[in-house]
């Protein structure tokens, strides 16, 4: 028996003509969920939604998306593996997993029992996605442990992940104060950004903006990579044309 398929496209996807498929020579049967092809620990269905080769085991510990988690491990905690904030708290969902909240919900809890993404829940003087800037601790004051907060570091220009300063500030003569600038500087205001430099990633907070922010965690005579990684499309903003270009190479400034 032939089941009736409407066609109703040419190659541009104008609608000009009907016709009919044969549909009899088709066998119809249960999908296996659990189907794994290559032994990685993802369903064939789940990598097939996202890109991802389900004959190719080496790609569980890739990273899709560049937000900290392998492909594996989005699967594990039922993340978008082609999005790097699944809940779109601001929070990449490798830093949230590390630090034990959920990618799936905004989870950033302040002190009237409210979300805020601005909240200090160490008291250290830094807000979440500050901490995020610097790569420290969330929950712990001071994340190095040279007894100086994480806050006081920053403010003073030593680095809150390196115990080596001993927590003091800098010598005039070998700060170098950067003012750093990412964002969206296209028309459809509809991308986010990170700029890498060394210990900053500098980041465009929402879609679509340009933001500039001075770090003083750098030092005069010093080599740093710098990175620009695009971390994606305002979801509500898809059906502009798709523009980027990944970039795979590192660059690397003397300062």
């Amino acid at each position: 028996m032939a089941l009736p398929l409407t066609i109703k496209t040419d190659i541009k996807g104008n609608a000009r003509f009907n016709d009919t498929v044969d549909m009899g020579a088709f066998e119809f049967g249960r999908l296996n969920l659990s189907l794994d092809t290559d032994g990685d620990g993802m369903p064939d269905w789940w990598e097939f939604r996202f890109g991802l080769a389900p004959d190719d085991a080496n790609d569980a510990q890739l990273d899709l998306d560049g937000d900290g988690l392998s492909n594996l491990n989005e699967y594990k905690y039922n993340c978008d593996a082609a999005f790097f904030d699944t809940d779109s708290d601001l929070l990449p969902d490798g830093w949230e997993v590390l630090y034990q909240l959920n990618p799936l919900i905004s989870d950033v809890i302040d002190v009237n029992g409210g979300y805020n993404i601005y909240a200090d829940s160490d008291d250290d003087g830094l807000d979440t996605l500050q901490e995020v800037v610097f790569e420290t601790h969330p929950f712990v004051a001071d994340s190095d442990g040279d007894g100086v907060s994480d806050g006081d570091e920053v403010s003073q220009g030593s680095l809150p992940m390196d115990a080596s300063d001993l927590g003091l500030p800098p010598s005039a003569d070998e700060v170098c104060e950067l003012r750093l600038t990412v964002g969206d500087w296209s028309n459809s205001n509809s991308e986010r950004y990170d700029l890498v430099v060394g210990p900053i990633t500098h980041q465009a907070t929402r879609f679509g903006v340009v933001e500039t922010k001075d770090y003083k965690q750098f030092r005069a005579g010093k080599r740093y990579e710098v990175q620009i990684i695009h971390r994606g499309t305002d979801p509500s903003k898809w059906w502009f044309p798709a523009n980027v270009k990944e970039i795979l190479d590192t660059a690397v400034v003397f300062l």
